[in-house]
């Protein structure tokens, strides 16, 4: 299936490559290529993240990084809600 980001996960990207590259622009760069990849397997294994209680939407805790992934399946594409890191204070709704 196709990915698609919302403007709140594009945000999240940007401001994590931010954050990172102010110690660290290759570490940052390799931020970006990990997450770009973590993006990708929502759309190969629609199913891989966990149900959660608002109705459609999933939840994939990315392996070897703090961040979590909620996103929801759409006829055409899954769109990656947001990349939200762990340490964050979790919004009480992802929409």
């Amino acid at each position: 299936m196709k990915i698609r980001l919302t403007k709140a996960a594009i945000r999240d990207l940007r401001e994590a490559q931010t954050h990172i590259a102010a110690d660290s622009e290759e570490a940052a760069r390799q931020l970006v290529l990990r997450l770009d990849r973590a993006i990708t397997l929502p759309g190969e294994k629609p199913t891989i993240g966990r149900p959660t209680s608002e109705k459609a939407i999933r939840e994939w805790s990315v392996p070897g990084l703090p961040f979590l992934i909620p996103y929801r399946i759409a006829d055409d594409a899954v769109e990656i809600i947001r990349l939200f890191h762990t340490s964050r204070m979790r919004p009480p709704h992802w929409l």
